[in-house]
């Protein structure tokens, strides 16, 4: 089998889209925890509404009444910051993701290429096995007419 001259470029694009693949991940993962982290925050913002209401009906004093609105004012800005930092990080773990996709058609290209010089190794090897193999029935051909 042939050494194939690229070898060096392909472990190297292997290695590429290795790095790649865990950029990506690292991308999806942290879209993953900010997704949880507005998850809690909306479950709060919901919790404390409620207990807001439950005050409302209890008659508690106005200042726990205003206690409770900017806290949930303040949740809903935090929110909002998070649904923006969701935009920015699946923006990023879309770029992370082509990045990819490049990598992987980069490294597909030099396999392709390998398999098809190993392919043309083989139909050579067989092309002269049956040059040989010619040459061989030839000479056993005229030894046999050369002996009668």
């Amino acid at each position: 089998m042939p050494v194939f001259k690229f070898e060096s470029v392909l472990i190297h694009r292997r290695y590429l889209e290795e790095i790649k693949q865990k950029d990506y991940s690292d991308a999806r993962q942290a879209v993953i925890e900010i997704r949880e982290r507005l998850k809690r925050l909306r479950n709060n913002e919901k919790q404390s509404a409620m207990d807001l209401q439950r005050r409302i009906q209890k008659k508690s004093t106005i200042s726990e009444h205003l206690l409770y609105v900017h806290y949930l004012e303040q949740i809903r800005i935090d929110i909002r910051k998070i649904l923006k930092e969701i935009r920015r990080f699946e923006k990023v773990a879309d770029q992370k993701h082509a990045e990819l996709m490049e990598a992987v058609k980069n490294r597909k290209i030099l396999e392709r290429l390998k398999e098809k010089q190993a392919l043309e190794f083989h139909r050579e090897m067989k092309r002269n096995e049956l040059k040989l193999l010619g040459e061989i029935a030839i000479n056993r051909y005229n030894r046999t007419n050369d002996m009668v």
